[in-house]
């Protein structure tokens, strides 16, 4: 390998030794990044750990903070950050972005010895690297322009090796079709990390990348990680009806607000293809007849639900949430521990300041109720219901993975 090459590390995607890939959600920004380097003649590499002992000396390497690149309601665990960075920046010059690397810069880079942090947006990050050199920095006011985005470098991956285990999805992609939300939400980051982007690509242009991405590298099933897929609700219903013409032999699922969806959307996501939508739950919109609603037309849900993050054992709200997990119904349920960024953003740097991450009550309890929730026969026989008979032995046995580890 080379020295002159910018290389972006997934932490434990891969186990050389077993052949097991670990990460089931492709790296989307990293694939954004080396796209951009590509179109500016620079060569840029997705590796995965275990490819690292081959880079010369003194290699550039660019990670991420977080588990899935997306900066929305993040995890406080770093664990294997810091042990990352504990093996490898004594050797080479490791980068860090992410939302921790964004948040907490001195803190990360005191723990890590790392050689820079790249705070916002890594592809503004890349984009300045490009004219200037300089990969280190602060990007937080940079807005880059999804419509310019070149598409993203799939060729760096293999599609059989991400899924989709709760829908029995393989060959599973991660898409964006715009960036940025109109609402401000105490536990999102998008506000420190996205600032005021408000940004979508054509629907054309999504759509050109979609067949690429099915017809040349072999996805078949995916995600938009689109912080609100309906942001911008005319691209998305032209993107719909550019789908549904195409034939194109393509899955998928999608985030929004549960406000947004009525019949009309709903009746478009489903002909493009649209299998799952994903929904934040709140007591203004613990609604179980839009989720009926959703279902009958054979789109199943996903309700997300915030835990508080602030201490050890549950609390009345939090006991509250898991109750509300069965009268909102949904096919799906996560419950999701998080803290107040706005306002807790100091409890969160003493966390990342204490490692290992030790799992407490909350975090039992919290698992408890996901088993719970997804075993029981009734909600079992809705997740496996319309899947085919292929996905619902690989979602049959994803839960049965998950009885066993109970």
């Amino acid at each position: 390998m080379r020295s002159d090459v910018l290389y972006f590390c997934v932490l434990n995607s891969y186990d050389r030794t077993t052949g097991v890939h670990n990460r089931e959600w492709l790296p989307l920004c990293f694939l954004n990044c080396i796209s951009i380097l590509r179109r500016n003649g620079i060569e840029g590499r997705l590796i995965n750990e275990s490819e690292i002992s081959d880079l010369p000396v003194g290699s550039s390497i660019v990670v991420t903070t977080g588990s899935i690149d997306r900066w929305f309601a993040p995890s406080i665990r770093v664990d294997a950050l810091y042990r990352f960075c504990e093996r490898y920046c004594g050797r080479h010059r490791v980068f860090l972005s992410g939302i921790h690397a964004t948040l907490f810069p001195d803190v990360l880079l005191e723990k890590t010895h790392a050689a820079g942090i790249i705070r916002g947006m890594p592809e503004a990050a890349i984009e300045s690297f490009c004219k200037t050199g300089v990969l280190a920095g602060d990007f937080r006011s940079s807005s880059p322009d999804l419509s310019t985005f070149p598409v993203p470098a799939f060729d760096q991956v293999n599609a059989g090796h991400f899924a989709f285990r709760a829908m029995g999805w393989e060959r599973f992609g991660v898409f964006e079709f715009s960036r940025g939300c109109k609402e401000s939400c105490d536990f999102c980051a998008k506000t420190c990390f996205y600032g005021d982007t408000d940004t979508c690509k054509t629907p054309e242009g999504m759509l050109r990348e979609l067949k690429i991405a099915v017809e040349e590298h072999g996805f078949r099933t995916g995600y938009f990680m689109d912080i609100c897929f309906l942001n911008h609700r005319s691209a998305v219903e032209r993107l719909c009806e550019l789908l549904a013409a195409s034939k194109l032999d393509f899955t998928w699922a999608c985030e929004t607000r549960l406000k947004d969806l009525d019949d009309e959307i709903l009746d478009l996501l489903h002909a493009a293809g649209c299998r799952m939508i994903g929904f934040g739950v709140d007591e203004l919109n613990a609604t179980s007849d839009l989720v009926e609603k959703i279902e009958k037309r054979g789109i199943k849900t996903l309700a997300y639900y915030i835990v508080s993050g602030l201490f050890a054992s549950p609390t009345p709200a939090d006991q509250r949430v898991f109750e509300m997990m069965w009268s909102v119904d949904s096919t799906f349920a996560n419950p999701r521990r998080f803290l107040d960024l706005k306002n807790h953003a100091w409890l969160a740097e003493e966390i990342i300041k204490d490692v290992p991450y030790r799992q407490d009550e909350l975090d039992l309890r919290i698992r408890r109720e996901i088993l719970r929730f997804h075993l029981a026969p009734r909600r079992l026989f809705r997740i496996l219901k319309g899947l085919g008979i292929a996905n619902t032995v690989r979602a049959a046995r994803s839960f049965g993975n998950l009885l066993l580890r109970r």
